[in-house]
């Protein structure tokens, strides 16, 4: 029963986010701003992936010296924006390797990351954000397009990565600790870009 509760759960989330998706490239998406704690959002998502058949081969961690932080955001489009982050880590990291999530307090910013150890290919990263782009096959490639237009079009963030041999691959978004206190607009989602 739990199980089918979990499916059902993810199932709804998965119909939600891709509604979610067609509203925001439309432009007609509403946020729902509320107070937020990243040690609570980390757990969230730690739970979520606790019960995935496919991330129980990699080790997914928080990082010890992460900041606990208060801030205000549309906590179900944060999440779903960090839950991309750590799909993509999954399927990049090779078996029993860490998948590291952290998150640091700066002036008037939260930022979360999450590491795995993969590298990618130059040829990769210039696409990395377009939509329908994907290293896994036919029928893939809107996490990252999402991951970009949620953070930064709706959650007045910005969302970025880096990638080395030594350092692997590290997906960040950076959002305000206070939500009303930047009133940024956008035309369009291509002036994101």
């Amino acid at each position: 029963i739990d199980k089918l509760t979990f499916a059902s759960k993810r199932l709804f989330s998965e119909i939600s986010t891709h509604r979610r998706l067609l509203l925001a490239e439309n432009g007609e998406l509403g946020v729902n701003i509320s107070n937020a704690n990243s040690r609570l959002l980390f757990k969230d998502i730690l739970h979520i992936f606790s019960k995935s058949k496919k991330s129980k081969e990699q080790k997914i961690i928080v990082d010890t010296t992460s900041d606990e932080v208060e801030f205000e955001s549309d906590q179900i489009l944060l999440k779903r924006v960090i839950e991309n982050m750590v799909k993509n880590a999954i399927e990049a990291t090779t078996k029993d390797k860490e998948i590291v999530l952290s998150c640091k307090k700066s002036d008037q910013s939260v930022i979360f990351s999450v590491n795995n150890n993969d590298y990618m290919p130059p040829s990769v990263q210039y696409q990395i954000f377009q939509r329908s782009f994907s290293t896994k096959g036919k029928g893939r490639g809107i996490g990252t397009y999402s991951m970009k237009m949620f953070g930064e079009k709706y959650l007045k963030g910005k969302v970025w990565f880096t990638s080395s041999n030594e350092e692997g691959t590290t997906f960040y978004v950076s959002i305000p600790l206070k939500y009303h206190q930047i009133d940024l607009q956008w035309s369009s989602f291509d002036e994101i870009l």
